[in-house]
């Protein structure tokens, strides 16, 4: 089983790896699916097909969007956390995966990282709100940045569930 300590090492493997759609070669190139597949595959011991989807596709085609996450819940041992009405803070976990929004559509995945506050993630050149434009590729974010955006959805992996919040804050970002 993975530890949190197992977890900031895979993430600072994968830190600075550029933007690149269609991608999942760590410190080459990853978009935010294949960057969360990646840590599925990690987490689980598997390894899937790199997934092959349209840049930006959240933004421009929802109902396609709602597909791949059907398609991501199947392939891995995802259970959906119950976080409706409830502070967000309180629910999540390390290694949670959240699927931010765009009005009410799935459009960013990102990963709840072992500090508590903390979200990584692969992000393009689209502005994001509370992520500067140059600032793309694999990197730490507040989870603020998520929060502002808006979460669809937000699931565990069974794999993951052992997984706590580090005390340390060296490096945190926020």
């Amino acid at each position: 089983m993975k530890t949190s300590e197992d977890f900031l090492v895979f993430l600072r493997e994968w830190e600075g790896t550029p933007y690149a759609n269609k991608m999942q070669s760590k410190g080459r190139g990853v978009d935010c699916v294949n960057f969360a597949a990646a840590y599925c595959d990690w987490v689980s011991g598997v390894k899937s097909d790199v997934l092959s989807l349209p840049k930006m596709l959240g933004y421009s085609d929802p109902k396609k969007t709602l597909s791949v996450i059907r398609t991501l819940e199947r392939s891995w041992d995802l259970s959906l956390v119950d976080f409706k009405d409830k502070d967000i803070t309180s629910v999540l976990m390390p290694g949670d995966l959240i699927a931010t929004q765009n009005g009410s559509h799935p459009v960013h995945l990102v990963l709840v990282g072992p500090r508590r506050g903390t979200i990584w993630h692969a992000s393009n050149e689209r502005s994001i709100p509370g992520i500067g434009m140059t600032e793309t590729g694999v990197r730490i974010s507040a989870l603020s940045t998520a929060t502002i955006m808006g979460i669809s959805r937000v699931w565990r992996l069974d794999e993951a569930k052992n997984m706590r919040w580090l005390k340390d804050k060296t490096n945190a970002c926020c």
